[in-house]
């Protein structure tokens, strides 16, 4: 019982120590990581929908596959499709953008540190014109499900295909998939994997 009530302490004290010293992300990070977060409308079977997605380089926004759609626009300027990915729901889109693109961090997300996700939500959320939620990233997949993070809370529907910064502003991440509590996404070593294929 003292061994059990002992490790229980020492994990809540280590937990406690990584928290306080994990870095912030800033407020003048993430308006600067903003700037190159576009908006996608498209077409669907049930209709016009909103998600999000960034810039990666010169005419290339980076987003989710299951935000590819017809009469895609990125930011109101028509858009089409380079390479998708079904299964690790990532897309490449081809649109005439310029800007300054996201900058992918080389390593990967280590637990507790503290992340923001960027995109366009919609519904009466849509009053700013982006969504940011900062995360303390401290959960791992559940069995069965692709390899990524899971954060609490969720994201906000349309913030699908925006990308996850870390507090220097480098894209650990893509927004794909969220309910209430959990949101879901791809981690970099998956996102540099299909950018190498495309």
């Amino acid at each position: 019982m003292k061994r059990r009530l002992l490790a229980i302490l020492l994990f809540v004290s280590v937990v406690g120590v990584a928290c306080l010293y994990a870095a912030e992300v800033d407020s003048s990070v993430i308006d600067r990581a903003q700037k190159s977060v576009y908006l996608i409308h498209g077409q669907k079977e049930h209709g016009r929908y909103a998600c999000s997605g960034f810039l990666i380089a010169d005419e290339q926004v980076l987003t989710a596959a299951h935000c590819v759609g017809d009469q895609m626009t990125v930011a109101g300027i028509a858009a089409t499709v380079a390479e998708s990915d079904e299964y690790y729901d990532l897309a490449l889109l081809r649109v005439p953008i310029h800007g300054t693109p996201l900058a992918f961090r080389d390593t990967p997300i280590a637990r507790f540190e503290q992340l923001a996700a960027i995109g366009h939500a919609y519904g009466w959320q849509r009053i700013t014109a982006l969504h940011v939620r900062v995360y303390h990233v401290n959960l791992t997949p559940m069995q069965g499900m692709r390899p990524g993070m899971l954060v609490k809370p969720g994201y906000i529907g349309g913030m699908s295909g925006g990308p996850v910064i870390d507090a220097d502003g480098f894209v650990v991440g893509i927004i794909q998939a969220s309910n209430q509590d959990l949101g879901y996404g791809i981690g970099i070593t998956l996102i540099r994997a299909f950018l190498v294929g495309t």
